[in-house]
Parts: structure tokens; sequence; C-alpha cells
């Protein structure tokens, strides 16, 4: 990513693309040449798949409601933007009678 800062540590250089490709090296993987946020964003779907990262990602960019598909993705979601919170537990709100319920719950 262009104007990310780099850092050295134990006398490494750690740039994004750097850091992208020892992970895609680690797996096997063709070495990026560059790094966009869409090829991070895809890198970090790929290496947490099954640690619940991306919702928070592509909330965190920008691209929540934004149809953002991998090869081969057969799953969908509700990416309404009422979506990007969860509900509050009903024992929480019973518990404090400010709180208000979320948008769409």
């Amino acid at each position: 990513m262009r104007g990310a800062p780099a850092t050295v540590v134990r006398g490494e250089l750690q740039t994004p693309l750097v850091l992208v490709n020892k992970i895609r090296a680690r797996a096997g993987a063709e070495l990026a040449t560059n790094v966009t946020l869409e090829s991070l964003l895809d890198e970090r779907a790929w290496e947490l798949s099954w640690e619940a990262w991306r919702r928070n990602d592509l909330i965190r960019y920008g691209r929540f409601e934004i149809e953002y598909p991998l090869p081969n993705d057969v799953l969908t979601m509700d990416k309404a933007v009422t979506r990007r919170l969860y509900p509050i537990p009903a024992n929480e709100l019973t518990l404090n009678p400010k709180l208000i319920q979320n948008p769409g719950y």
C-alpha cells in the first residue's frame, strides 16, 4: 500500500508487501508484486477465513454493503446498513432501561 510506513524489525524491512509475501510463501502461493487495499482484504479473507474477521474488515473500510465476492464463494449475507451493528441482548436492555435497541432488531 502506498504511503504505508516501513519499519525494520530485527534487521528485516517490514512493509505491507514484505509481510504479505511472507504469508504467501508459507502457503506456497505465488508472491505478490504490489499490495492494494483490495488485495490486502483478499489476503486477510483467505488467511483468516474461519476466524470471523471478514465482516469487521469490510465494515472498517466502508465495503460491507458493496458486493465483494471471492472466487468460488457461494455464501451470501444480509448486507443491509442495519446489519453493521448486532442487536443489544434482551437481558442488557432489561438491566439498563436507558439503552435503545439498534435499528432493524
